[in-house]
C-alpha cells in the first residue's frame, strides 16, 4: 500500500467512523423512543449529504483543472486541509466524550420528519465535507490511491461501528480517538509542510520572497530512485504519515516541528493526560 493510500485510509477511517457512530446513535434513539418508522428520514438526510459531498469533491477537482497556477492551488488546498484537520482533531478531543449524549438529546427533541432529515444532513455532511477537504491534497497527486485508501478506511469504519452498536463489542472510543488524533496530527503536519513547500516555490518563482527561510535546511542525499526517497515505496509512507522528506526548506522544517510541538501536548491535555491530574485523582482515591 502506498503512502497516499495509507494516509487516505486513516483519514477516511476516522471521519467515516465518526459519521457512522452518529448515525447509529440517531437510529438507536429513534428505536428507544418508539419512532422506528422515522428511520426513512435519516436515510434521506444521509443520501443528501453523500450526494452533496461527492459534488463538492468534483467541484474542487474541476477547479484544480482550470486553475492557472497548479502549485498555488495545491498550496491553498493543503493549507486549508491542514487548518480544518487541526480544528477537527481538537474539537473531537474536547467534545468526543459527550458526543452520544448531545446527539441523543437533540434527536429526542425532533418531532418532524423534515427536522430529522435536516439534522441528519447537517451532522453527516460536515463529515463528508471534512473528508473531501482532507483528501484533496492526495487526490491532486495520486487519485486512484486516494480513492482506494478512502474506500478501505470507510469499510473498516462501518465495520467498527457495527461491532460497537449492533454486535455489542466494547471498544474504548476515547482511546481510539486519542490515538487516531495523534496519528492524524502527524498526517496534518505533512499536509501542512507540503503546502508550505508549494507556497515557497511560488514565492521564489515570482520573486515575492527569496530570503533565508527558503534556503535548504538539510538534505539527506537520498537519490530519487531509492525506496527511502519521499517518492519511493517506504519514503512515501513515511512522508504521508509523518511528514518525512529527504530535504526541507527552513520555513517548512520550522513550521512542521512547531506544529507538532504545539498540537500534540494540547491533544494529550484535552484527553486528560496530565501528570498533575492523575496524581490528584490517585490521592483522592487513597
Amino acid at each position: 500500500m502506498s503512502g497516499v493510500a495509507l494516509g487516505s485510509l486513516v483519514i477516511a477511517l476516522r471521519e467515516v467512523l465518526e459519521a457512522s457512530l452518529i448515525l447509529a446513535i440517531i437510529l438507536t434513539t429513534l428505536s428507544k423512543t418508539g419512532r422506528s418508522d422515522m428511520r426513512k428520514y435519516v436515510v434521506m438526510g444521509l443520501a443528501g449529504s453523500v450526494t452533496l459531498g461527492l459534488a463538492t469533491g468534483y467541484t474542487v477537482w474541476y477547479l484544480y483543472g482550470s486553475f492557472p497556477k497548479k502549485e498555488l492551488f495545491e498550496a491553498i488546498a493543503s493549507l486549508t486541509a491542514a487548518a480544518v484537520l487541526t480544528w477537527v482533531i481538537y474539537w473531537m478531543a474536547k467534545t468526543g466524550p459527550q458526543l452520544a449524549w448531545n446527539i441523543t438529546r437533540k434527536v429526542s427533541l425532533i418531532t418532524s420528519g423534515i427536522g430529522l432529515v435536516v439534522f441528519t444532513f447537517i451532522v453527516t455532511y460536515r463529515e463528508a465535507l471534512e473528508t473531501v477537504l482532507f483528501l484533496v491534497p492526495y487526490m491532486l497527486s495520486k487519485p486512484l490511491d486516494t480513492v482506494a485508501g478512502a474506500l478501505a478506511g470507510g469499510i473498516m469504519a462501518v465495520g467498527i461501528a457495527y461491532m460497537i452498536y449492533i454486535a455489542g463489542y466494547r471498544i474504548s472510543l476515547r482511546r481510539f480517538f486519542m490515538l487516531t488524533s495523534i496519528l492524524l496530527t502527524f498526517v496534518a503536519s505533512g499536509i501542512l509542510g507540503y503546502g508550505i513547500h508549494e507556497l515557497a516555490e511560488v514565492m521564489e518563482e515570482d520573486g515575492i520572497y527569496t530570503g533565508v527561510l527558503l534556503e535548504e535546511a538539510y538534505n539527506l542525499g537520498i537519490s530519487e530512485g531509492s525506496l527511502l526517497h519521499n517518492n519511493g515505496l517506504v519514503g512515501s509512507i513515511l512522508a504521508v504519515m509523518f511528514g518525512y522528506s529527504v530535504s526541507m526548506e527552513w520555513i517548512r522544517l520550522i513550521i512542521q516541528l512547531g506544529y507538532l510541538a504545539i498540537l500534540i501536548p494540547l491533544i494529550l491535555r484535552a484527553y486528560g493526560y496530565r501528570i498533575g491530574v492523575k496524581q490528584a485523582s490517585q490521592g483522592h482515591q487513597g
